[in-house]
């Protein structure tokens, strides 16, 4: 098991706010792989140190890596929520701000549906 760690106003501390915080969530092969195929460092405990060492800093990391990573996987808010052991209105509530683009993207798919429907419904 991967512990996830975070470091915020100065110091290192085990991510999620109590024990039941932390949450298993499914790693595609890929990945697990990818993490496998890693040298080993010697040079700190860290498993993805910084451009020049040290802790990520997460603001950049979120706005770099993470939003367009999302965007790319089309990774639903209900399959987040139930991985992160919550519901989909605190997982908005908390996140929804990480995702910029939400609203057009809720936007685009619900116009596809509808187009989908008036196809069927007209037999195109």
């Amino acid at each position: 098991m991967i512990f996830s760690y975070c470091y915020t106003d100065g110091t290192v501390k085990l991510y999620g706010k109590q024990d039941r915080s932390l949450r298993a969530v499914p790693m595609p092969l890929r990945a697990a792989q990818a993490l496998d195929e890693l040298p080993a460092r010697l040079d700190t405990r860290v498993l993805f140190p910084g451009k020049r060492g040290g802790y990520l800093n997460l603001h950049n990391w979120r706005a770099h890596e993470w939003t367009p990573a999302v965007r790319a996987a089309g990774v639903l808010l209900f399959e987040l929520a139930r991985f992160m052991g919550t519901s989909t209105e605190q997982i908005d509530k908390t996140y929804g701000h990480l995702l910029p683009d939400s609203l057009d993207r809720a936007r685009t798919a619900l116009d596809s549906f509808i187009a989908d429907e008036a196809d069927e419904a007209f037999g195109h």
